[in-house]
C-alpha cells in the first residue's frame, strides 16, 4: 500500500511485483518446508518403502503434487491481493506467469528434496 500511494506501484510494474511476490513464497514453500519435511520423516519414508510397494518415486511424485497445490494457492492468493490494491486487470500474462512459476516451484521442490536427503 506505501508503494501505491508513493507512486512507484503502477500497472507497468504489477507483473514485476507479483512475480517477486510469489517467488518468495514458493521458494520459502518448496526449499524450506520441503526439505525440512523431508528430513524429519526420512527414517518413515525408508521403512515404507522398505515394507511395501510404495517406491520413493512414487512418495516423490505424491509430494511434488502437493508442492504444486501450495504453490499455486500461494500464486492465487497474492493475485487476488494484487487485484484489491492495484489497477490491475485480470490477463492471460497472470496465468502463464503461474505456470511458468510453478514449473521452477517444481524445480525447487526436487532441488529441496536433494538437500533434505544429504543434510
Amino acid at each position: 500500500m506505501m508503494s501505491k500511494t508513493s507512486g512507484f506501484y503502477k500497472t507497468k510494474y504489477a507483473y514485476i511485483w507479483f512475480t517477486v511476490s510469489c517467488l518468495i513464497g514458493i521458494a520459502g514453500n518448496s526449499l524450506v518446508s520441503f526439505a525440512k519435511s523431508i528430513n524429519s520423516m526420512k527414517n518413515f519414508y525408508e521403512l515404507q518403502i522398505a515394507t511395501s510397494k510404495y517406491t520413493i518415486l512414487k512418495w516423490l511424485y505424491d509430494e511434488i503434487i502437493v508442492q504444486l497445490v501450495l504453490n499455486t494457492i500461494i500464486c492465487l492468493v497474492i493475485l487476488i491481493v494484487t487485484f484489491l490494491i492495484g489497477h490491475v486487470e485480470f490477463s492471460l500474462k497472470f496465468v502463464l506467469l503461474i505456470i511458468i512459476l510453478n514449473i521452477l516451484g517444481c524445480y525447487l521442490s526436487l532441488f529441496g528434496f536433494t538437500l533434505g536427503q544429504f543434510f
